[in-house]
């Protein structure tokens, strides 16, 4: 049974019950293993035993003193061949819990290092006293998602530029750019509130030959 097959015979049920594996689990979980679709392969699927919570005194973030209790889940790791020859695998992880309560969850991916996000300890924790850097944060990843999203753009650049007196931020892309209208989604919504929030300045200027958004933050506000 492929990964796929699995998913969706979970999403089969409501909402409002668990989701059961079908069959024998470890048997479900082992059959994962191997080719699947296209240049998919799955390298190894095996049951990992319910962990419970655990709490240290001293750690020094939140995360870190934290270790969070997780079900029975099956551990599914595998890769995806690339086009090019020369490239590495692409490499994942997809934990499928024996039990799932109908909804589902998205944990970002791995960085230009490797590293695969399980998804199974907590994010670290960011500085409470500092907002501001994480809001900018928040800005450069609902540009980079509304590009790749809804732009249709084959390049883009994001820039971070540091004047004397603000910070720049400028987000290019040759896609088919949007009308006023797109303007009101909730992304560039999310994008204007915390500008505003930071004191600073939003230009939007998108057409056929593709969109930029500049973005002028005082040095004052951050």
């Amino acid at each position: 049974m492929s990964v796929g097959g699995v998913l969706a015979a979970l999403t089969a049920v409501s909402s409002a019950s668990a989701a059961n594996f079908t069959g024998d689990p470890a048997a479900t979980c082992g059959g994962l293993a191997g080719a699947a679709a296209n240049a998919v392969q799955i390298d190894s699927a095996t049951m990992q035993t319910a962990s419970p919570l655990a709490v240290s005194e001293r750690a020094p973030t939140p995360a870190a003193r934290v270790t969070p209790a997780n079900p029975p889940f099956c551990k599914v790791l595998g890769h995806i061949e690339p086009v090019d020859r020369n490239a590495p695998p692409i490499r994942f992880q997809v934990n499928l819990p024996v039990e799932w309560n109908g909804r589902s969850l998205q944990y970002g991916g791995g960085g230009f290092n490797g590293v695969l996000i399980t998804g199974l300890g907590l994010p670290p924790a960011y500085p409470f006293d500092k907002p501001r850097e994480l809001m900018i944060y928040r800005i450069l990843m609902e540009l980079t998602s509304n590009i790749f999203k809804h732009s249709g753009a084959t390049e883009s650049t994001i820039q971070i530029v540091y004047h004397a007196t603000y910070l720049e931020l400028i987000a290019e892309d040759n896609g088919h750019g949007f009308s006023s209208k797109s303007t009101d989604g909730i992304g560039i919504k999310n994008v204007r509130s915390r500008v505003d929030y930071l004191g600073g300045q939003i230009n939007i200027d998108s057409g056929h030959a593709g969109t930029t958004i500049i973005i002028q933050i005082p040095y004052k506000k951050i």
